[in-house]
């Protein structure tokens, strides 16, 4: 397997396990959504936010699957029928950019930094580009873009967000399965 492929493979690998631990996350506020507290009233309950969710990950994995290296790899399975591609770079660019949007659309929805349990995945998704072998200047940009999302959501007013059991446990979960995944894939890109 080439180098580009087994990058390709291992960030459609992680962008699947993030998609199961978010929405891990997005289920597990759900089910405390009784609580009319919980987010802001004027915000989209997290159940809304579902379909949302479901077209972002709908779209990161076809621009992982549809790359060059994986469209050629497979296209004898195809034979003449032309398939789009685009660049392996262009697509983890575009990938990661919606992966840290995303995260920080939903830390910002349920309850800003402090309180949402999807803070963690922001933070986690610039070191996975180190892993993916991003250039540094990309590690940078994914950083700032990061860091800017997280310093705009500060201003999220947590005096209407009640202290939630359900808000620690989504937290503690999310907080541990992003530092596994961080983990398993810095431990499948080492260098050998």
């Amino acid at each position: 397997m080439s180098g580009e492929i087994k990058l390709t493979s291992t960030f459609f690998i992680m962008q699947s396990s993030l998609l199961v631990i978010v929405a891990t996350g997005l289920f597990l506020l759900s089910t405390a959504e009784d609580k009319p507290s919980l987010m802001r009233p004027d915000r989209a309950p997290v159940t809304r936010l579902w379909m949302s969710y479901a077209l972002v990950a709908l779209v990161t994995m076809l621009l992982l699957i549809f790359t060059d290296e994986v469209v050629g790899s497979s296209q004898p399975m195809f034979g003449e029928i032309p398939l789009p591609s685009n660049d392996q770079s262009s697509a983890f660019l575009a990938v990661f950019i919606l992966d840290i949007v995303c995260a920080g659309l939903l830390m910002l929805v349920t309850g800003g930094p402090r309180n949402s349990p999807f803070s963690p995945v922001l933070f986690m998704l610039p070191t996975l580009a180190i892993f993916l072998r991003e250039s540094p200047l990309r590690f940078f940009i994914y950083t700032a873009i990061a860091a800017a999302l997280f310093l705009l959501t500060q201003a999220t007013d947590e005096r209407r967000i009640e202290e939630n059991q359900r808000y620690r446990l989504t937290l503690n979960i999310v907080t541990l399965l992003c530092l596994g995944l961080n983990t398993v894939i810095g431990f499948v890109t080492r260098p050998v």
